[in-house]
């Protein structure tokens, strides 16, 4: 029995809940030779001044923004405190729903009120899961500095400008990265990460990503309301929806509401694979064979669970024409490869699937859509409903 649909909402999109990982982009890639020969001396010293005012911080208090080219504009409000604790409040432009994140050193909540549900999960013993939802790497920095330190290793490192952000003067350092990626860090008068820029080559796309912080407060006591704050008393869990709805879909009626149509063509694409080459649905799609295009997230619990319940269906369906296609949203190829060696997932993994969730209209994660041998999509279901997925095959003659 597969995840019914209920259960996905800890990854909603329109919550922004699968916004790219800008700070996992940064550490992957700065992962390299550990020499400083590249780092000028200014921008070495700035950063070793910045990593050590980061973990001199108690707490952090501030307004953020995030936006870039393939995603929609977040902005919110953060505040943390070592070692665990926070408390996050996100919207995403063209929703009217907000995202809390609430960690209390034990446990961390994440609540949509568009939904009014939410998801329970630990926290991180140095509080890494509390920044996910709001992908910034002047939060991530504040409990984990060495992300900083990671830029003065095997890269291009110089300190070159000065800027004003929001008033506030900073100083700039500029790393290289391979393939004529480009990050800047923007660095306040008390040393600490007001803002950061990303230009990264990916294929033949120039994708930027850009994010400040504002109103910084930092070492003040936590605001009584923050501290204090519970769920509403209506609110319901993931789990308990699931259970109330545990039925399998046909995948084509209106409880998919808001997905392409059934019998519609789906919308052609063409992206890299994890193994290398690309995939294209063009060739996906073909004679006798039945397609599955998933969409999941590395952030995505629900997605997580999916992913094995896939690989086993496919390893058993695969000989009578079934094809799976994992297309990822938000995570760098290395945070992908890790999963699926780990894992042992058969899937095709796909990468870079950002902009093609948009013409699939993905709203929540894990989405599965159903395709044809020519392509027409014959049924999609917003979660993992493997009993409706699995009758969808069949009357495609895949069972």
């Amino acid at each position: 029995m597969g995840v019914s649909k209920a259960s996905v909402w800890g990854c909603v999109r329109s919550a922004s809940l699968t916004v790219t990982v800008l700070y996992c982009t940064v550490s992957a890639a700065m992962l390299g030779v550990p020499s400083r020969a590249n780092a000028d001396a200014a921008a070495d010293a700035m950063l070793e001044k910045c990593i050590a005012a980061e973990r001199r911080a108690n707490s952090l208090q501030a307004d953020f923004t995030l936006q870039g080219s393939d995603i929609r504009t977040v902005k919110g409000h953060i505040a943390l405190r070592k070692p665990n604790w926070g408390h996050i409040e996100l919207t995403r432009e063209g929703t009217s729903g907000t995202v809390v994140a609430h960690a209390d050193g034990k446990l961390l909540l994440t609540y949509s009120t568009t939904d009014n549900q939410y998801a329970r999960e630990p926290v991180d013993v140095a509080g890494g899961n509390i920044t996910r939802d709001c992908e910034l790497l002047e939060a991530a920095a504040f409990f984990n500095p060495d992300l900083l330190d990671r830029m003065r290793f095997g890269h291009r490192a110089r300190l070159i400008a000065t800027a004003t952000l929001s008033g506030v003067p900073c100083r700039v350092v500029q790393v290289l990265g391979d393939s004529g990626s480009i990050w800047k860090v923007f660095i306040g008068p008390d040393d600490l990460l007001r803002g950061y820029s990303q230009k990264a080559v990916q294929g033949d796309a120039t994708v930027t990503r850009e994010s400040r912080i504002t109103r910084v407060v930092v070492n003040a006591a936590t605001p009584a309301a923050l501290a204090a704050y519970r769920l509403p008393k209506n609110a319901r869990s993931v789990q308990e929806v699931a259970a109330s709805r545990n039925t399998p879909s046909s995948g084509t009626g209106s409880e998919e509401q808001g997905l392409l149509p059934v019998g519609s063509a789906a919308p052609v694409f063409t992206l890299p694979q994890l193994d290398g080459g690309t995939m294209s649905l063009n060739y996906a799609c073909r004679a006798g064979r039945v397609t599955l295009v998933n969409f999941w997230n590395a952030g995505c619990g629900p997605c997580r669970e999916e992913l094995p319940q896939l690989s086993r269906m496919l390893a058993q369906l695969k000989g009578k024409g079934l094809d799976i296609y994992s297309v990822n949203l938000g995570d760098d190829r290395g945070t992908v490869e890790k999963i699926w060696k780990q894992d042992r997932l058969g899937m095709h993994a796909v990468l870079g699937g950002e902009k093609v969730s948009e013409q699939y209209h993905i709203q929540a994660i894990p989405t599965n859509y159903v395709l044809d041998p020519s392509g027409k999509i014959l049924a999609r279901f917003m979660g993992f409903d493997e009993q409706g997925i699995r009758a969808a095959l069949a009357k495609a003659g895949v069972r």
